[in-house]
C-alpha cells in the first residue's frame, strides 16, 4: 500500500509538470501486441505499435524487454492524465524527408522484397523507406501473379516513378529499371562501334 501510494504521488507529480513534446527517459514497463508501456518518473503510458519506428515492426518481443531503457516523446495527455501517449520514432528523423532530398523521379536504385501481395511487391530501398511495384511495373509481359516474378528477401534495381511526401508513398518499376540498364548497355556497345569506326577510318 505504502509503494502503491508513492508510485501515485510519483505520478501526480509528473503530471503538473509534463506536457505534449516533452521527451523522458523511461523503462518499458509491458508488452503487448499492438505495443509497450513505457513507466517514465512514474508516469505509464503506451507507445502503440505505429510509433514504435519509422520502419514496420514485425515482433516487438524482437526489439524490447521488460526493464529496458527508452526515451519516449509525450504526444498526447488525456482523461486528466490517465491515458498518457508516448512515442519513439518521432525523436528518429523522418526517412520521408531524407526520401525528398536524397532521390528524385527517374533514379534507379537498389532494393530489397519485403512483401508480395496480387497486385504488386513492396520493396525497402532504406530504413523505414517503403515503395510499391504494382503489378503492371514487374515486366513487359502479363504477370498473373507477382511471385512468379521476384520473391521475399530478393534484391533488385528499381526505377522511381513517383515520390508523394504527402502520402508517404514511393512508386517504383522493376521493367523500367531493366529498360535503363539495357539503354546502358546499348550506348556502351554504340560507343564501341563508333571508337571502331573511327580507327578503321584513321587506319584508311
Amino acid at each position: 500500500m505504502v509503494t502503491q501510494a508513492r508510485d501515485l504521488e510519483k505520478r501526480a507529480a509528473t503530471l503538473k509538470k509534463v506536457k505534449e513534446g516533452d521527451v523522458l527517459e523511461g523503462t518499458v514497463s509491458g508488452i503487448t501486441p499492438f505495443g509497450i508501456f513505457v513507466n517514465a518518473q512514474g508516469l505509464e503510458g503506451l507507445v502503440h505499435l505505429s510509433e514504435l519506428s519509422w520502419d514496420k515492426v514485425e515482433d516487438i518481443g524482437a526489439i524490447y524487454t521488460v526493464g529496458n531503457s527508452v526515451k519516449v516523446v509525450v504526444i498526447g495527455l488525456s482523461d486528466g492524465g490517465k491515458r498518457v501517449a508516448y512515442s519513439v520514432k518521432r525523436l528518429q528523423q523522418d526517412p520521408w524527408s531524407q526520401a525528398i532530398s536524397k532521390f528524385k523521379i527517374g533514379d534507379v536504385v537498389d532494393g530489397v522484397v519485403q512483401k508480395v501481395v496480387p497486385y504488386g511487391a513492396f520493396i525497402r530501398i532504406g530504413e523505414g523507406l517503403n515503395g510499391l511495384i504494382h503489378i503492371s511495373e514487374l515486366s513487359d509481359k502479363l504477370v498473373k501473379n507477382p511471385e512468379d516474378i521476384v520473391k521475399v528477401g530478393q534484391e533488385v534495381k528499381v526505377k522511381i516513378l513517383s515520390i508523394s511526401s504527402t502520402e508517404r508513398h514511393l512508386g517504383l518499376s522493376l521493367k523500367a529499371s531493366s529498360e535503363v540498364s539495357s539503354q546502358k548497355k546499348l550506348n556502351k556497345e554504340e560507343l564501341a562501334e563508333a571508337i571502331d569506326e573511327a580507327i578503321d577510318l584513321e587506319i584508311k
